[in-house]
């Protein structure tokens, strides 16, 4: 996926929770923009998960999943 979309929903107003959905199955939940950090290069992003955190580039994500509206996870 675009490195640039994917920094538009991080940066959006009012921020919308998302799930990225890696190319190996993992879904992986965007709750807070903070949740997901960005490389200035695009190269890599990391999301903090419940367990640490997941590193990915942003090749690796094959869709994102909106959710319907803000929720606490």
């Amino acid at each position: 996926m675009e490195f640039a979309k994917l920094r538009e929903l991080r940066l959006a107003q009012p921020f919308r929770p998302f799930y990225l959905i890696i190319d190996d199955g993992r879904r992986l939940f965007v709750g807070e923009p903070h949740q997901l950090g960005m490389a200035p290069d695009g190269s890599r992003m990391g999301v903090v998960t419940k367990t640490g955190m997941a590193l990915v580039s942003p090749n690796q994500v094959r869709d994102v999943d909106l959710c319907a509206k803000p929720f606490k996870q």
